[in-house]
């Protein structure tokens, strides 16, 4: 199986609250991630690593005290990135939460 990172593009959720970005990777061993920084805690899971067949999804999980999230549009800022530098766009998005926390499903294309 290709190794798949999913990178937060853009000003993303750290823009404005200290600068801080980062790259999230999904190994078979960690299908979780967890990232902290200028007042956001990000959480991404892989939700779908072993099934080679279906299009890769990913839950992030937002939460923060210090801004309102509804601003960012996480399919528009969110790619995903094989081993080999290739980047895909979401083709899918399903969400929950609002404002200090939110939950995020993002569907990318098969790779």
């Amino acid at each position: 199986m290709k190794g798949r990172t999913l990178v937060f593009l853009g000003y993303l959720l750290f823009t404005g609250m200290g600068g801080y970005s980062e790259i999230v990777g999904a190994a078979d061993s960690e299908m979780t991630k967890t990232i902290s920084g200028g007042g956001v805690t990000a959480k991404v899971t892989y939700l779908n690593p072993k099934d080679n067949n279906d299009e890769p999804r990913f839950q992030i999980v937002l939460d923060t005290h210090s801004a309102n999230l509804d601003a960012y549009d996480l399919k528009t800022i969110t790619a995903l990135r094989d081993d080999t530098g290739k980047t895909y766009l979401a083709t899918g998005i399903e969400n929950k939460g609002s404002g200090h926390h939110r939950e995020t499903t993002l569907t990318f294309p098969k790779v």
